[in-house]
Parts: structure tokens; sequence; C-alpha cells
């Protein structure tokens, strides 16, 4: 079997096939696996089966129907006025839900309202488990072998992706599936449990672990993750359980091998409340300095750099050489700290206009000085 690769979105509406867009994490990693010679010109799915994660389609449909739902969701708890808030940034989008999504609004959703939080790490988790028992039966048939699980996950999908892991290693996703069943406001919301964008074979096993976990909820299904990525982390912002999956064990042993905490110091999200790795053996840092986009917080601008794709290729494709990974360091030395790549040609075009700007308009040169002056010390 394929080694597994799960990626897990952030905030934004992301439709079917979002991973493979041309934004996306599986045409960054495609483009950097180009640069190094053990790849020898294959892509990302030739070696790893890719299951894509979505949940953004449950913030949707709290959106449709929140003049209903607003009086009978309920906030968390605390004195915070969410429904106030977003019906505030409803109003200021003028009811748009891409914009209220880009505009943070599913974090207001998630972190807000018990509810909706229940709702959507019980669909991630049900992703998760019902990819992993498919594997797991298939690893006992003759010549088989389990394969190595990974998970990427970016931005508010961070904080998703290890309260659904939490809810697996602690049998608490039970809990959240009662909850979801039983609310008056979403219980019966079509394609909340009996839809979306599982396919049927998740939607299989997920029912089979789920009937194995009632049987034995002292002995919930293990969740072996050889690796997870948690690209511009904010668990520590919005993380909605009670518990720490990254130290979680079964049998003894750590639910999750490793992990890697990857933020980029000029990416303003991850950077509100820092995570700690603390003691953990199985978790390291992972700090990165690159502008090459204008979107430093996108999730292809931090796989594009050497720092971060070739951990994760190292550890998922059994394919790497020492000599790609000297390589990779190389690379990043040169071109992956400051300002590069196209945004280091954009900036130059301006500064030439500038120059030539200066020269015609000499009233104005002491303004276009100081501004050339700034751009330069950004580029060095």
């Amino acid at each position: 079997m394929k080694n597994v690769l799960f990626f897990v979105h952030g905030i934004g509406r992301h439709g079917a096939g979002w991973s493979a867009q041309a934004d996306g994490p599986v045409a960054a990693l495609d483009a950097a696996m180009k640069r190094y010679p053990c790849f020898a010109g294959r892509q990302l799915a030739d070696l790893v089966d890719i299951v894509e994660v979505r949940y953004d389609d449950l913030f949707d449909l709290v959106l449709d129907q929140w003049e209903r739902l607003a009086d009978d969701l309920g906030p968390a708890a605390g004195a915070f006025p969410w429904v106030a808030k977003v019906q505030q940034l409803l109003a200021e989008v003028g009811g748009n839900k891409n914009l209220y999504a880009d505009f943070g609004g599913d974090i207001l959703l998630y972190g807000g309202f018990d509810i909706v939080a229940r709702a959507v790490r019980l669909r991630v988790a049900s992703i998760l488990a019902g990819e992993v028992l498919k594997r797991h039966l298939k690893a006992a048939e003759p010549g088989e072998t389990f394969p190595r699980i990974g998970i990427v996950a970016h931005s508010m999908g961070t904080a998703v992706a290890h309260d659904a892991l939490w809810t697996l290693a602690t049998a608490d996703f039970l809990g959240d599936r009662a909850k979801v069943t039983a609310s008056p406001a979403l219980g019966k919301a079509p394609g909340l449990l009996d839809g979306g964008p599982l396919t049927d074979d998740q939607r299989t096993h997920f029912e089979q672990v789920r009937l194995g976990t009632e049987a034995h909820p002292d002995r919930p299904m293990p969740f072996p993750l050889n690796a997870f990525f948690l690209v511009s982390n904010v668990i520590p912002l919005i993380s909605r359980v009670d518990g720490d999956y990254l130290s979680a064990k079964h049998d003894g042993l750590l639910e999750c091998a490793l992990f890697r905490d990857i933020n980029n110091r000029f990416d303003p999200v991850c950077n509100v409340k820092r995570f700690q790795v603390g003691a953990r053996t199985n978790g390291r840092r992972l700090d990165i300095d690159h502008i090459h986009e204008r979107n430093t917080h996108g999730f292809a601008h931090y796989l594009a750099n050497p720092l971060v794709h070739m951990p994760l290729l190292t550890r998922m494709t059994d394919v790497v050489t020492p000599d790609d990974i000297t390589l990779a360091k190389q690379e990043a030395d040169a071109h992956w700290q400051g300002l590069g790549g196209g945004l280091a040609a954009e900036v130059q075009t301006k500064l030439t206009q500038l120059a030539d700007s200066a020269v015609a308009s000499p009233g104005k040169l002491q303004d276009l000085l100081t501004v050339i002056r700034a751009l330069k010390e950004l580029t060095a």
C-alpha cells in the first residue's frame, strides 16, 4: 500500500479538488519535487495516496440557516457576544459567504458555538478514521503492510485537525455525534451527517469505527499518525478540546510519532499566540522567514520552501537520498530567506519605475528617494 497523506484546509471556501488547484498544497509539492533527482519526474500522487479533508461546507450550512439558527445555537461558555459578532460581520460583508470566510468568520463560528465545533470535528474525524480503518483492514491481507499516515494542516485546519484527532484518541467523537444528532438546530440539517464531501467508503468505514468504539469506549481505535505538519499553527488560539493530542498515547506509545510546528515570522496569523513545543520529544519548531508571494500566510507559499517540503517528502515517500537533502539545504540557504521569487522581481520593477519617476519629477525627488531607500532596505 502507498503511504497516505491528508491535507486539511484553513479559512476560506474550498471546493472539491481544492488541494490540487494551482494555489493548493499538492500543486506546490508537485512543483517542488521537480527540483530533486530522486523523484525522477514523478508527482506526489505517484508515491502517496492523497486525501483532502473538507469541512467548510458546514459553515455554509450554518450561515444559510443563520436567521433561524442564531437563537438556538447557543454560545460557548463565556461572556463574549458571539451571535452579535457573527451578525455584525455578516452585515459588513453584505451576506457574502466567501468574503465572510476570507475575513475569518469561520473562526467565529468554530470558536463561539459548541455545536458547530462538534459538527466540524466530527466531519474531520469521520474522514480520518474512515480512511485509516480501510487500510487497517487491507493490511490484514496476505502480502500487505500498514502504511505510514501523515497529515498536513494549514491555519484554522491545524486546530480543527488536532481537535478531531483528540476525539478519536479518547472516543469523545461519540459524544460529538450524540450532541449534533440531538441538536434541534442542526441535527436534522441535510448534509451534516449523511452527505457532504465524504465518499461512500469513508462513510461506511467510519460507521464501523463508531460501532466498534461504542462497544469498547475504553479502547478507542488506534490512530498511528507518523507525521503531523502544522502549517501556520493556530492551536493555541482556537482549539476547542480539553486535551493535547500530540502527547496522547495508545498502549504506551505516542499516537503521533512526529510533528512539526511550522511558522513564518512574516505571517501575522500564527504569531498572535505562538504554539509551545515544550518538552515533547516528538515535536520540533520550524521557523522560516521567506516572502515570495504577497500572501505570506498561503498554504502553497509555505510548502514551496525546501525547509518545509523536504522533511515532509523524506518522511512520506521513501525515495529521498542524502544528496537530495543536501540540495534542499543549499537551495534554502541561497534563495529562501527574506524577499525572493516573483515578489522580488516585482519589487525590483517598482524600484526602476520609482527611479525613472524621480528623474522625470525633480520636484518630488526627496519623497521618491525616501520610498526607494525603504524598498532597498526590504530587499537587502
